[in-house]
């Protein structure tokens, strides 16, 4: 019978579900609050016509999105976006203006 200590047990199934593919990775959570970022809002952005791989790919380069994701409705995208103060806001919307559609409420 062979011993091994929990950790070394773990480890070794660990690396096993690693090489099934089962684990697929791993990844550090960051503290926006951390970093500056006292708010997070989440914006939702429906892409003018033909502008859908250019809102994705802009959020790619916006390094104070920290997720986007592609979801099904009346908007395309939602974005969870991280800000030092609300004044940030603007500039960054801003930027998404001439890909997507404006809307008007009454």
């Amino acid at each position: 019978m062979s011993r091994r200590s929990p950790r070394r047990c773990a480890s070794s199934g660990g690396e096993r579900l690693e090489r099934s593919g089962i684990i697929l990775g791993y990844r550090a959570e960051i503290d926006p609050r951390a970093l500056g970022y006292e708010l997070t809002a989440i914006v939702r952005i429906k892409p003018a016509a033909r502008q859908l791989p250019r809102i994705a790919g802009l959020a790619e380069l916006i390094p104070q999105i920290g997720e986007c994701h592609r979801i099904t409705g009346e908007d395309c995208f939602f974005l969870k976006v991280h800000l030092r103060s609300i004044d940030e806001l603007s500039g960054l919307l801003d930027r998404f203006l001439p890909s997507a559609r404006r809307r008007h409420r009454s």
